[in-house]
């Protein structure tokens, strides 16, 4: 007799674990199809408030990311040719070289292009690239040759009265590049032509 009360009492136990489990099981199901419907309504919110963004907003986002640390910005494909100016005499384009290093040396590629902008006969959109492709090269210079320590003026070049040539040294802490700027003068008055720049520092001898 004992030991059917035994048997009794064990299936009891064993059918309340059976419900104990097939509850938890049903509760868990029920908190996950919640979590899920949860989801979807903040997914369609989500979606709701994207859709209701305007071009505004994000000019706004925008300008309040711009970069300060000499990084030039992403090309606007929507610039037209920029208004050049035009230099009266030879010394006001050494001027020009002179401000665009000591830019770049102090502040950086996107500084330095500013200053350069109003006097380089491109397009926009163009002249954007440019800066882009500098300001990279640069970078890859610095992590090469370390740290820029400063500049120097090399020499001034001038031919028939028409072209002009000033070569300067940016100077690294482990090597030197050199930069030439050309400038045109088909009348009276000189139009900034083109640069280049390289590490070819024996070229000076």
């Amino acid at each position: 007799m004992f030991k059917n009360r035994r048997i009794i009492k064990r299936i009891i136990l064993y059918f309340i674990m059976i419900c104990t489990m097939s509850y938890l099981l049903y509760a868990q199901e029920e908190a996950d199809n919640i979590g899920i419907d949860k989801e979807q309504e903040l997914g369609q919110d989500q979606d709701i408030i994207t859709i209701h963004e305007t071009p505004e907003k994000h000019s706004e986002e925008s300008s309040d990311n711009l970069d300060n640390s000499g990084s030039p910005d992403t090309p606007d494909s929507s610039e037209e040719l920029l208004a050049v100016k035009q230099l009266e005499v030879a010394s006001d384009a050494k001027w020009l070289c002179e401000l665009f290093m000591l830019k770049l040396v102090n502040d950086g590629v996107k500084q330095a292009f500013s200053e350069l902008k109003p006097y380089f006969p491109i397009p926009g959109t163009e002249l954007s690239m440019l800066e882009m492709q500098t300001y990279q090269q640069i970078e890859l210079v610095k992590g090469r040759y370390g740290k820029v320590i400063g500049y120097s003026f090399v020499e001034e070049q001038i031919v028939s009265d028409t072209v002009l040539r000033f070569v300067y040294l940016q100077k690294f802490e482990n090597h030197a590049i050199r930069w030439m700027f050309y400038f045109y003068k088909p009348e009276e008055t000189w139009i900034f032509n083109e640069f280049y720049f390289d590490d070819k520092i024996r070229e000076f001898f």
